[in-house]
């Protein structure tokens, strides 16, 4: 479980890093976007899966050998770029 809150932690930090480096770029964020229900449940959906999902991967490592465990982790990068090219049609660059 620590390292689960220690992921959060680390990747909580890296947002607020990002908006601030953003706004300090001159690109603004627009607020008037998540005055809807929409975005703010497209968010918990997102943390919510990411949550529940960075907890089974921690107590997997638990019971499975951490050498066959550790490549469907890394398999997330594969399946975004995946995703990308099915469903979004975005090219390679």
């Amino acid at each position: 479980m620590a390292i689960a809150v220690h992921f959060a932690a680390v990747s909580s930090v890296v947002v607020v890093l990002a908006v601030v480096v953003t706004s300090l770029s001159g690109s603004k964020l627009d607020p008037f976007e998540l005055r809807t229900a929409l975005p703010w449940l497209l968010l918990a959906g997102v943390g919510l899966c990411a949550t529940l999902g960075q907890i089974l991967m921690t107590s997997a490592f638990r019971y499975g050998p951490p050498d066959r465990l550790a490549p469907v982790g890394l398999s997330q990068s594969a399946f975004a770029l995946l995703y990308d090219l099915v469903f979004w049609n975005h090219p390679l660059d």
